[in-house]
């Protein structure tokens, strides 16, 4: 199932073309923090679900680059879900850092 956002929100999207417009030309970035060492933690609304068998969407992904947790990833459904996601992951970052200082 495919997926653009209106003031936030999931909203299904039949229109293959209107969804490809959408993915190409909005901002679909939710958080993006550059921490210490090169590394970053990047939220992102995905367009497309990423769950099964009938579970809620899975639209949203925040994901680590570099340091310990490099490639460390979760999903979720809203856009509250993926702000509190990223602050998470980005406190999970920051605790492995201060523990090697």
């Amino acid at each position: 199932m495919k997926y653009i956002l209106k003031d936030k929100i999931p909203v299904p999207c039949e229109d293959l073309m209107e969804w490809a417009n959408w993915i190409e030309t909005e901002n679909k970035r939710v958080d993006y923090t550059e921490l210490s060492n090169g590394v970053y933690v990047s939220t992102v609304f995905l367009g497309i679900s990423y769950s099964f068998n009938g579970e809620e969407p899975l639209l949203f992904e925040t994901m680590v680059m570099g340091g310990e947790l490099n490639y460390e990833m979760e999903r979720c459904s809203t856009w509250k879900q993926a702000e509190f996601q990223h602050f998470r992951m980005v406190e999970r970052v920051l605790a492995l850092q201060s523990k090697k200082n």
